[in-house]
């Protein structure tokens, strides 16, 4: 029996040691730098959004991690290229076609975060060269129509409600604002006109140069030469019987400055 124990016992470290040579013999080929390569690389690609810290490393060998990490970063940075290549393009597009963000369902082979930040950022400048066009498009189809009555429609909106509506408020706003402008710069042509007139000034009207290639302008200067012609006949009326006022005075003074020398 003793025998049969010290067999046993023999054939176990015979077999523990023949397992520990074939785990080193397995260890010795293993190419750690390249396995953590190929690890690091596809680990990236597969899961886009998570970092190092979300690693758990195959093997703990220094030249295995190395490898990995900087595989991972490769990943990485072709991740982030793809990404914010795609989100420019994707958010320009979508900045003339669509009314909002389209983010619900997203490219593969990019980070997300990343990808919506630049997604965004292409979109939201896209949408903002086109609002810009179009209220200064506004702007200036309200001055046509409202000082050279001209009733111009062809804006290029996309066809999209977000950009009819810039158009829309930016017009009704511009013709509030020129109409009010109208009307002051009528007055003013019908003030100037009766203050030039009542002084016996030139007429002037430097005032309305802003204005004198508009279909507004002969009807603003005719106001002010209206204004001015009322005024100036009321005016030369009130100086010739000034004159005459003077001249009674003087006549007057006269004669009796002559009737005293008499007396004397």
């Amino acid at each position: 029996i003793q025998f049969i124990f010290a067999f046993a016992a023999l054939k176990w470290s015979v077999g523990k040691y023949i397992l520990s040579r074939i785990s080193l013999g397995v260890q010795s080929v293993i190419d750690y730098a390249k396995e953590g390569a190929a690890d690091g690389y596809s680990f990236k690609m597969k899961n886009p959004d998570k970092t190092l810290e979300d690693v758990t490393y195959t093997y703990s060998q220094k030249a295995y991690k190395t490898a990995f990490n900087k595989s991972f970063e490769k990943a990485e940075t072709e991740l982030m290229n793809n990404s914010s290549s795609l989100a420019e393009t994707n958010g320009k597009k979508d900045a003339l076609e669509k009314e909002a963000y389209q983010l619900k369902k997203l490219p593969s082979k990019i980070i997300k975060n990343e990808y919506i930040e630049y997604y965004k950022t292409a979109y939201d400048d896209a949408e903002q060269k086109v609002k810009t066009v179009l209220q200064d498009t506004a702007e200036y189809n309200a001055y046509e129509y409202v000082y050279n009555d001209k009733k111009i429609s062809d804006v290029e909106d996309y066809n999209l409600k977000k950009f009819k509506a810039i158009y829309k408020e930016a017009y009704d706003t511009s013709v509030k604002s020129y109409e009010k402008e109208k009307k002051q710069l009528l007055q003013l042509a019908k003030d100037n006109g009766k203050k030039d007139g009542e002084e016996g000034e030139d007429q002037n009207l430097d005032f309305l140069d802003a204005v004198k290639d508009t279909a507004f302008y002969p009807a603003a200067k005719e106001a002010y030469e209206e204004a001015y012609e009322e005024n100036k006949k009321e005016g030369s009326l009130l100086i010739g019987m000034a004159a005459t006022a003077v001249l009674i005075l003087g006549l007057y003074l006269f004669i009796k400055k002559l009737r005293n020398r008499k007396k004397a």
